[in-house]
């Protein structure tokens, strides 16, 4: 069944280095070398095991930006580097009220382009940080950090050839950045370009052969029907991973749709007792039973799944072929029915199972 998508972690490092010769500004008094070091000049929260106080970073650049100090990288770099701060403690209107500053001042700082596009993007306006991201991109166009934040607000918008136009940008970039090829190939499994989603995860596999890698490659192989190749790659995460339940839950459902359905029980009762309330192996289980005939077993856990997910398109639609079977056609067609309205191809997916619509 189709996994939750999984949002991967944002690239939150940036140009530290650089950035001081991006925001060189003005002439003014000086300020004492260790107050501009706490403003955070030459940091970045959270790399190298550094542990930077943003609040103490507001604190020393608030105190260089109200003496009007411009030493070092001046008050383009200290409202910078506080509107940074501002950004890491999700503070995110005086995040954009010290970018929009360093931006008056340094018109030509991607940096600062980067970080309110970075910024907007945490609070939802997608439009205004792809236009951010794209001046960055016009006056940094190597930087693959700022492609993977705009392809992933792409991605927000169901924006998927765009995303995959960005992905494609930071794979050139920096080949090695297995998260891009990871994001990529979600974005891939969204618009069913199954191929290529399978062939992102294979060689994110080839380089990195982790549990999760292989759990997204399975799921991918089951949306494309290659269920043999999906029940090996979920072999492979209860390898290395037995406390995953998802696992276990796509094993079982694997095993029912190969008829293995005695060993697709044993899997679902191994999911549900690692997590006894979710609804993934409750709708394995009951499309398990569904298939072995026993439908009054089947709605009791699709009953169980809707309860908890009201809008699980393959639990309503598998009680809808259970309720049939037990002559409840006033029940089965409104679950049909609703499991449609949320899932156009509900119906041909379950006919793919060997379940056709009644």
């Amino acid at each position: 069944m189709p996994r939750p998508f999984i949002l991967v972690p944002a690239v939150l490092a940036i140009i530290a280095a650089a950035v001081t010769a991006d925001m060189a500004g003005r002439a003014g008094s000086r300020p004492d070398r260790a107050q501009w070091e706490a403003c955070g000049a030459h940091r970045t929260f959270g790399s190298g095991g550094s542990k930077v106080d943003p609040a103490a970073v507001i604190v020393a650049c608030s105190a260089i930006i109200q003496a009007g100090n411009a030493a070092g990288p001046g008050l383009p770099g200290a409202h910078y580097y506080r509107g940074r701060a501002y950004f890491w403690m999700s503070r995110f209107d005086r995040a954009i009220e010290d970018i929009d500053a360093t931006i008056r001042l340094k018109p030509n700082s991607a940096a600062a382009f980067f970080l309110r596009g970075r910024t907007y993007h945490g609070m939802g306006r997608f439009d205004q940080a792809i236009a951010d991201l794209g001046e960055a991109i016009r006056l940094r166009p190597d930087d693959p950090a700022i492609y993977d934040e705009r392809a992933r607000a792409y991605g927000q918008q169901d924006r998927h050839d765009l995303a995959i136009l960005d992905y494609d940008q930071v794979v050139r970039l920096d080949p090695n950045d297995d998260d891009a090829l990871n994001n990529r190939a979600d974005v891939h499994l969204r618009m069913r370009n199954y191929d290529l989603a399978i062939a992102d995860y294979s060689e994110v596999i080839r380089r990195e052969p982790d549990w999760i890698n292989f759990y997204n490659r399975g799921v991918t192989y089951e949306m494309a029907n290659q269920y043999d190749r999906a029940f090996d790659d979920y072999n492979q995460t209860i390898r290395l991973a037995p406390e995953y339940y998802m696992a276990w839950s796509g094993r079982c459902f694997m095993r029912a749709i190969l008829g293995q359905l005695a060993d697709a029980l044993i899997d679902c009762e191994a999911a549900l007792r690692l997590a006894p309330n979710q609804p993934a192996p409750l709708a394995s289980r009951g499309f398990t039973y569904l298939k072995m005939g026993k439908a009054d077993l089947a709605i009791a856990d699709f009953d169980a799944a809707t309860d908890i997910h009201p809008r699980h398109a393959y639990a309503l639609y598998g009680r809808g072929l259970a309720k049939h079977r037990l002559g409840d056609i006033t029940g089965a067609e409104a679950d049909l029915t609703a499991a449609k309205s949320i899932d156009a191809d509900v119906a041909t997916t379950y006919a793919t199972y060997g379940l056709p619509a009644p």
